[in-house]
């Protein structure tokens, strides 16, 4: 029996076509033998003719011989053919299509990685803006707050003063109106007249003070205060809740994210796509040896 070209090995497709080359084999050399002894009966038998009591004795070996060998090729062939069906599963197309929809997938994913690399440099340098703007927004509250200190101890002098002023004590305004008119029935007729309408504006001045100073404290120097006032020696909440989360829990995890997105479609190249490529290639010219082992021994 002729001996078929050594199948190559590939990881996926290696033992069940090796199995399949073994048992053709198997199947051929058991055929040969059914036809030796198919042979050797037909010898056995002639010779009954003359020697009908020798012969029976002679072939009956042989017959058993025959039945063993025949048992053999249906089993030898049942199995075959198990092996047949297996093969039919078209595994190829199911490893091909998968490979396919995986490397369509990381290329969608690594396509847009460029513009979250330009995103993530982008906001790195929006931080390190705001960063250098920092000492300018402290600056600015402490500005703030020390002139509204001011504004609030000089107001409070005015009522202080006037509380003292005044016969009556009251609220601001009042205190301060009744101040001014105690102070124009003084004056002559022609200049109170002038130095009421000053003192008129200098009381909506200052009645505009408390607003001011209440609204500079509630909607500038409080929110300020929450973003850069902390502790010597701490970082201010605007570093601590903002800027550093943002670099570091975003930014830099981004830039991770998109490294190891890389890394992945590099390792599934090399260790799944190329490899599968390589054993579908692999099985397929298996199939084609076997074919040609079974028609080189006419294996149905």
């Amino acid at each position: 029996v002729s001996t078929p070209n050594t199948p190559l090995a590939t990881p996926f497709a290696t033992a069940t076509n090796e199995e399949i080359a073994q048992l053709l084999a198997q199947l051929a050399t058991t055929a040969a033998e059914n036809e030796r002894l198919r042979t050797a009966l037909d010898a056995a038998e002639r010779s009954l003719t003359t020697q009908s009591t020798a012969a029976d004795s002679a072939a009956e070996p042989i017959l058993l011989e025959l039945e063993a060998a025949n048992a053999q090729i249906g089993i030898l062939a049942g199995l075959l053919a198990l092996y047949e069906q297996l093969d039919e599963v078209d595994v190829a197309a199911i490893w091909d299509e998968g490979v396919t929809a995986v490397t369509t997938a990381f290329d969608n994913l690594l396509t847009e990685t460029p513009l979250l690399n330009e995103g993530i440099a982008a906001g790195r340098q929006a931080l390190l803006e705001m960063e250098a703007h920092i000492p300018l927004l402290q600056n600015g509250r402490l500005w703030v707050s020390d002139h509204l200190g001011r504004l609030r101890a000089a107001y409070d002098r005015v009522q202080n003063l006037l509380e003292t002023a005044v016969t009556v004590v009251g609220p601001f305004l009042e205190m301060l109106n009744q101040w001014f008119q105690d102070i124009l029935q003084w004056l002559p007729f022609g200049l109170g007249e002038r130095t009421a309408e000053m003192m008129q504006a200098l009381a909506n001045l200052l009645g505009e003070t408390p607003v001011t100073i209440g609204g500079l404290d509630s909607q500038i120097a409080q929110p300020l205060d929450a973003w850069l006032a902390a502790p010597a020696n701490e970082e201010i909440p605007l570093q601590k809740g903002l800027i550093r989360p943002l670099r570091q829990e975003v930014l830099d995890r981004a830039e991770a994210v998109v490294s190891k997105a890389s890394q992945a479609r590099a390792a599934y190249e090399v260790s799944l796509a190329e490899p599968v490529a390589t054993a579908v290639a692999n099985r397929q010219l298996l199939r084609t040896l076997i074919a040609q082992y079974r028609e080189q021994h006419s294996l149905s």
